[in-house]
């Protein structure tokens, strides 16, 4: 009963082609269909969100495509850890962490200071996964341990922290 409830609902707004166009009815719809039936739209068809002018939908897909651990969109989103937005970097950070990519590495020791603090965990738990070493949520350790293992090593560890940045950089 529930899958045909949720066939209509699809067909309502439009099949599952409208999770493509970043319209806010499927930056709202796309979980909902995710949490309902999970796997309905494959992985596939959501790269093309990553593509999107519309950050909600990028941040979005880029949840799905985390808890999926699918690395089908690696290749869209390793740009976006570059991404001006605060969210889109962060979100592209949990995935391509979450696939076991070494790139994501810098970005996720830097969420630790980022005003998204409940995604913590996960973030080390994919420091922990690709790098093997354990500091806890301590920015500070992880820091000195990145930069001693990469000296040369340039970024910006202190913008697109979201609206209250945590822990200064000592």
């Amino acid at each position: 009963m529930l899958t045909v409830l949720v066939v209509l609902m699809l067909l309502a707004f439009g099949g599952i082609g409208l999770m493509r166009f970043g319209t806010r009815r499927s930056v709202a719809f796309l979980p909902w269909v995710e949490s309902v039936i999970p796997g309905l739209i494959p992985s596939d068809e959501l790269r093309p969100n990553l593509t999107s002018h519309d950050n909600d939908l990028k941040c979005e897909t880029l949840g799905i495509l985390t808890d999926r651990e699918d690395p089908c969109a690696l290749d869209l989103a390793i740009p976006l850890l570059e991404n001006g937005d605060d969210y889109v970097w962060l979100n592209a950070a949990h995935y391509v962490g979450s696939c076991g990519r070494i790139e994501a590495v810098p970005y996720l020791i830097k969420a630790l200071r980022h005003s998204a603090w409940r995604g913590d965990a996960d973030v080390v738990g994919y420091l922990r996964s690709i790098t093997g070493k354990d500091f806890g949520t301590d920015f500070n350790r992880w820091h000195e341990w990145w930069i001693s293992e990469h000296p040369d090593f340039q970024f910006d560890w202190e913008s697109k922290l979201g609206p209250i940045p945590r822990l200064p950089l000592n």
